[in-house]
């Protein structure tokens, strides 16, 4: 026999299980905007450092 309560636990762990998958979705796409970022930055520096002379 099962329990009332059974489709309550069965809700809870659904609600956490989708409220993680939302922030892992979240962290993944916050990280691969910063990596593009991070790859425009490194190319502007770069492209910065070879219009500077070059100094002794």
């Amino acid at each position: 026999m099962t329990d009332p309560n059974d489709k309550y636990l069965f809700l809870a762990y659904t609600l956490v299980w989708i409220v993680f998958m939302l922030y892992a979705w979240f962290l993944s796409r916050r990280q691969s905007r910063m990596a593009g970022e991070l790859k425009e930055l490194k190319e502007r520096l770069h492209a910065q450092n070879e219009h500077e002379p070059a100094r002794e």
